[in-house]
């Protein structure tokens, strides 16, 4: 079955843009930008231009950042990233580069030093791009990939219960590859459960709850290792099944 290697390659080329371990590990919150630590043995009117310089450097780097999440959406076409779920992305990335460059703006208007230390909390508490915006994103699209990738592995096992049922009428024994075709289904079935829990978990996620939500983004993790694991043990169930079919 030609097709089923050519599936099968594009399925692995597939999970191989989903990285569970790296998401959260590249994407680590960013603390608080250390206005006491690292200002506090200067004056008042010392700390003023070193703290604005700072928040306006952090708050440039993440409209930078979210500029780069914006062409990455722009240029990821459905079925890899649905489009209801490429539009809800956009719309986030949109609102909170705009957020960003009203807060800019803010920053480099403060003339005291109480109002910037207020400001420069808020990059981080109010909007926490880093924390939650980009591995929300990158988990919508991994997810979109994983149920992509599994519904090619379901039309593989209904091609390969097909060659199944032609054995069997043929008078062959095929107990063991009915075997194997129940655990890839229900391979695949699970990798489908764990796709749509990611989306279900992080969608709703928003700045605020920091505990919550690193405990949500975790869980979508473990959700998509768990996606991978199922649709790489269905193709090896497969691939045995073909081989059988074979001799």
């Amino acid at each position: 079955m030609k097709s089923f290697k050519v599936a099968v390659v594009g399925i692995v080329t597939t999970l191989t843009l989903v990285n569970p371990g790296l998401i959260l590990a590249q994407t680590a919150a960013v603390q608080p930008l250390p206005v006491a630590s690292s200002t506090s043995t200067l004056s008042p009117a010392a700390k003023f231009p070193v703290l604005k310089s700072r928040a306006v450097k952090e708050i440039n780097r993440r409209i930078g950042t979210l500029n780069a999440l914006s062409t990455r959406l722009s240029t990821i076409a459905p079925p890899r990233l649905s489009a209801d779920n490429k539009k809800i992305l956009q719309d986030l990335v949109s609102a909170d580069n705009t957020a960003m460059q009203a807060l800019l703006v803010k920053v480099n208007a403060d003339t005291t030093l109480d109002t910037l230390r207020v400001d420069v909390a808020s990059i981080t508490k109010d909007y926490r791009v880093y924390a939650l915006v980009v591995p929300k994103i990158q988990l919508v699209i991994a997810s979109d990939t994983l149920l992509t990738a599994s519904d090619k592995m379901t039309d593989i096992s209904s091609k390969l219960q097909a060659r199944i049922a032609e054995a069997k009428t043929a008078g062959k024994d095929t107990t063991s590859l009915d075997a194997l075709l129940l655990d890839m289904q229900k391979k695949v079935a699970d990798a489908k459960v764990q796709g749509q829990s990611i989306q279900t978990k992080v969608m709703p996620l928003v700045p605020g709850d920091d505990a919550g939500n690193k405990i949500a983004l975790q869980s979508a993790v473990n959700m998509l290792k768990t996606g991978r694991q199922d649709l790489e043990g269905a193709k090896k169930d497969g691939q045995q099944i073909l081989t059988a079919l074979k001799k």
